[in-house]
């Protein structure tokens, strides 16, 4: 790859320079840098580290009476730190909920500093902060090295990725996305995430930063797994692996037989263009009865491709989640795929040729999320729509609203979404029949955003469906109106 990448630079300008950050001197001497060009960066020194940390933990507790105390015990706390950023970010934060110099001192004397840890200088911080995590909220953490380093999370997805793993709880009458925003606010809080995308006031993506992706890849041991086809057959090589991550070279098809794969919980792929073909998924849904989640979103080249779901998706009966995004292929799904009683989130943002979904989908009581934005050949949702009572978030749904028949979903259908929070729908006709649209009732809606087809008005369909007082509402992504009377 390095020597593709490498071509272009030939054509730079006379005195350009290119600048590389690593920590391994085998990177720079493969790109070509001779020892007098590498600058060895030092460690920070214990008042730099000591600054970081302060920062962090004293932030919003400028009147706090014990803090000449504690800055005492942070002096050598910072020392712990062995000149590394990270491990000064990532005490402060741990440090920033506690108050008392007891609280402080636990930490100064932590056993977890006298561990053999690999990479102990890093590790034992972090191993800190790790512990101070709630159990399921480290489960949450430790899911995410399934991904491979440098990975950009969206918000949405790996938190219905939690949920369909048990992470969040089980109560079905819970809010359980709420549960999934407080772990990933405790994780922030903690500084094991960072680079965040945010748009419109919300976060889409996060990042883990490397040397945290290398420490929970540490704790989660053989329970997480990426294997590289090569082959059309593939091993996981051990019976502890649960959760897999499966790398398709552009010039492999995917596996048609997967060893000791019958124990799977979790399979994510990452593919190029035609590698998921019917045959390998008869083969995967056959032999791995156990998954509760499949992602096949990822892709490797330009184009993702699932050209064909087979019937026997319906086999899979404890699947919680599955991802079919921008599979612009993929023009039908299977009504088998309506067996998977257990389904909690169906994604199939991106499917461009999808011209319909199942019309037995209303037999889905336990979906929770469906997303089928940029289905462009997709012109109607089916009326049973109005069945899947579990329903928070519909994304590119597909409303009537000049009648309410017995084939299309319609404006009134959304007055039996009682726990939807969040709507984003084309609503289509050429009219509105208002009557129908004010049994809407949209009172715990959240978010709702509206794609208008030609023939209708704003003004028409804000005054049919009289949004709630506080929700967030717009005509456009980027752009969201302050109704009279909401907040």
């Amino acid at each position: 790859m390095w020597d593709s990448l490498k071509v272009t630079f030939d054509l730079g300008a006379a005195g350009s320079r290119i600048l590389v950050t690593t920590r391994d001197l085998q990177v720079a001497s493969i790109m070509g840098s001779s020892d007098y060009q590498i600058i060895h960066l030092e460690k920070l020194g214990d008042e730099e580290c000591w600054s970081i940390l302060r920062d962090t933990a004293f932030r919003g507790k400028d009147k706090l009476k014990s803090r000449e105390d504690l800055e005492e015990i942070g002096r050598k706390i910072a020392k712990r730190c062995k000149g590394l950023p990270l491990a000064a970010k990532v005490l402060g934060s741990l440090l920033r909920s506690r108050s008392t110099k007891g609280e402080w001192l636990s930490i100064l004397d932590s056993e977890i500093w006298k561990l053999n840890l690999a990479q102990k200088e890093i590790f034992a911080p972090l191993l800190l902060s790790y512990y101070d995590l709630p159990h399921p909220v480290r489960r949450c953490f430790l899911y995410c090295v399934l991904f491979p380093k440098d990975f950009e999370y969206p918000y949405h997805g790996i938190t219905s990725q939690w949920l369909a793993q048990g992470f969040l709880g089980s109560d079905p009458d819970a809010d359980l996305e709420l549960v999934g925003l407080e772990y990933f606010n405790i994780l922030v809080a903690h500084s094991f995430f960072q680079d965040f995308t945010i748009w419109n006031g919300q976060i889409y993506h996060f990042k883990l930063h490397d040397i945290v992706h290398d420490f929970g890849k540490y704790l989660a041991e053989d329970e997480f797994a990426m294997k590289v086809v090569e082959s059309e057959h593939l091993s996981t090589n051990s019976t502890k692996h649960r959760h897999l991550l499966v790398m398709v070279d552009k010039r492999m098809t995917f596996p048609t037989f997967i060893s000791g794969a019958e124990k799977l919980r979790t399979l994510v792929t990452y593919t190029g263009e035609d590698a998921l073909t019917p045959k390998a998924l008869r083969s995967l849904f056959n032999h791995c009865r156990r998954l509760r989640l499949l992602d096949f979103s990822l892709p490797v080249g330009p184009d993702h491709l699932c050209n064909e779901v087979p019937e026997e998706v319906g086999k899979l009966l404890h699947l919680r989640f599955i991802n079919l995004a921008f599979s612009q292929k993929l023009e039908r799904l299977p009504e088998a795929l309506c067996n998977i009683l257990n389904l909690e989130c169906l994604m199939l943002t991106g499917c461009q040729n999808l011209k319909h979904l199942p019309e037995s989908i209303g037999k889905l009581l336990n979906l929770r999320f469906l997303s089928t934005n940029g289905c462009f050949a997709l012109t109607h949702y089916p009326k049973d729509i109005r069945k899947l009572t579990s329903l928070r978030t519909v994304l590119g749904a597909i409303t009537r609203a000049d009648r309410n028949d017995d084939k299309e979903f319609s404006l009134a259908d959304l007055g039996n979404l009682k726990h939807l929070h969040s709507i984003r729908m084309k609503v289509v006709g050429n009219s509105i029949d208002k009557e129908e649209a004010r049994k809407a009732e949209l009172q715990n809606v959240e978010e709702l955003l509206i794609y208008l087809a030609e023939g209708v008005e704003e003004s028409a369909i804000i005054e049919a469906l009289h949004p709630p007082s506080g929700i967030r509402f717009g005509f456009r992504d980027d752009y969201w109106l302050l109704l009279p009377g909401t907040k």
